[in-house]
């Protein structure tokens, strides 16, 4: 029987392709042995740099104090300006964020604290963005540094029920104001 001239071809090049497989296999095999061997030397950095002397660096600000009864009792004061504010939705309610800017750099625990317990006369429910500065809780007072380091972010999760009849959300810093009208 023979067979027709497509059939040789095809089965020619299979053997030419296990063939190439093979060399290739033999290459990696090769390779990994090579790399194995010469790896088998090697020292450590240690022993390689032996008077090699690490210098231990300090953060550029302080960090924020962390002691428990100064966490519980730190003394808040509002931040200086609020600089955007973000409304997110939550499954019951929505989500209040604040980005601000404090006066010096390292201040901690911001938060929004309600004005009042409902909405302004204009419909608005309004907050007071607060933090703790280090200079007022124990720890040293940090000069202003550049905005990027006196950034500060709260969150607060408002329930469904209490925006009931809200127009908007309105949040005070120190020199400021930012507010968002919610859309129905």
């Amino acid at each position: 029987m023979t067979s027709a001239p497509g059939h040789e071809h095809r089965r020619r090049a299979g053997r030419e392709r296990d063939g190439a497989g093979r060399a290739a296999r033999a290459a990696l095999i090769l390779a990994a042995a090579l790399g194995a061997s010469a790896l088998a030397g090697c020292e450590t950095v240690k022993e390689y740099t032996p008077d090699v002397g690490f210098q231990v660096l300090t953060p550029s600000q302080p960090p924020a104090p962390t002691t428990p009864e100064v966490l519980e009792n730190a003394v808040k004061r509002p931040v200086t300006e609020v600089t955007s504010l973000e409304v997110g939705a939550l499954r019951k309610g929505r989500l209040l964020t604040a980005h601000g800017l404090s006066a010096t750099g390292g201040w901690f625990q911001a938060e929004l604290v309600a004005r009042g317990t409902g909405p302004s006369r204009d419909g608005f429910l309004e907050y007071d963005f607060i933090a703790a500065p280090p200079e007022l809780n124990g720890g040293a007072a940090i000069t202003a540094g550049a905005p990027a380091q006196r950034r500060v972010r709260a969150d607060i999760a408002i329930d469904a029920a209490a925006l009931s009849g809200v127009v908007g959300l309105r949040v005070y810093g120190a020199e400021g104001v930012a507010a968002v009208r919610l859309i129905p």
